[in-house]
């Protein structure tokens, strides 16, 4: 997948959070920016209900990272939208309210129609999650997960950090794709030459090449009984990282529902990389605990 797909709710939260001067610590906007550097592409869907937001970006420099997201045509919509009304008639009506439910049927039909991973927030989200229909599109496993295995070992680091040092009490908020960015702009205006010169590095091209082979293979219906040899490739890739600078961290890495029985030790790296791959991760976690 060369492109996620948020919809226009969670853009106007953003912009909502904004205009309450915490645009910072917004998780959808976090989440934002991690995407545009993961993905070739951001998409919205432009349907009639982005002019509000759309006008709103044109008239406020601040917003200017907004406009790097691309709009999705309508095309094939009608039977996207046909086949989540029925679904959300047939199965979900009792249960979820039709803007919350059918919309993000709609989102996530048209996303694995495209071929696109789609990023829900709030009540969205938590209506894939209740329904498992992450697994269902075969979208349960993405770049973004490969990252968070990542953020996961940065929170552990200052967490233990914590413990150890009682007067320390670092604020961590480990999202280490926001963090660099955010860390190398003076304004979110430079967050757009960030995320654009971050995006030309050699080193994030090759890790997205890399988990786009895992996407591709998980988005065919074949692997879910009997797991390919490319998904335990890349977890023996993942095995392979070594020789911490500041020491060793571990975590436990599971490829997603269908390969549960999968589970490895994860270790981050700092000076040596045996994949060049695996040099962007490495990169991050070297900049959060430098930073610090």
């Amino acid at each position: 997948m060369k492109k996620a797909l948020i919809d226009n709710w969670t853009i106007e939260n953003i912009i909502n959070n904004y205009n309450l001067g915490i645009l910072n610590e917004s998780v959808e906007f976090q989440m934002l920016i991690s995407a545009l550097v993961l993905w070739d592409e951001v998409c919205y869907l432009d349907n009639g209900y982005c002019e509000w937001w759309n006008d709103k970006v044109e008239n406020s420099e601040e917003l200017k990272v907004l406009k790097m997201l691309t709009p999705l045509t309508e095309t094939g919509m009608e039977q996207v939208r046909n086949r989540a009304n029925e679904d959300y008639n047939n199965i979900y009506r009792d249960n979820y309210l039709g803007v919350v439910a059918k919309g993000a049927l709609e989102y996530l039909y048209m996303a694995v129609e495209n071929d696109i991973c789609y990023m829900p927030f709030g009540k969205r989200a938590e209506f894939i999650l209740e329904n498992d229909l992450y697994k269902k599109s075969h979208q349960y496993y993405t770049r973004m997960d490969a990252i968070s295995v990542l953020d996961k070992e940065i929170f552990h680091h200052y967490e233990n950090l914590n413990s150890c040092i009682n007067k320390a009490k670092f604020g961590l908020n480990a999202n280490s794709i926001f963090n660099y960015v955010k860390g190398n702009a003076s304004s979110l205006c430079e967050m757009v030459d960030v995320i654009a010169d971050l995006k030309k590095k050699k080193m994030v091209k090759k890790f997205k090449s890399w988990v786009e082979k895992m996407e591709c293979v998980i988005s065919k219906d074949t692997i879910l009984d009997n797991p390919p040899y490319v998904i335990k490739e890349c977890i023996d890739e993942l095995k392979e990282i070594k020789n911490m600078q500041y020491k060793d961290v571990s975590t436990n890495f599971s490829a997603g529902a269908p390969f549960v029985q999968i589970g490895v030790n994860v270790t981050i790296p700092i000076k040596k990389l045996m994949k060049p791959n695996l040099v962007f991760p490495a990169f991050l976690y070297n900049y959060a605990i430098r930073k610090k």
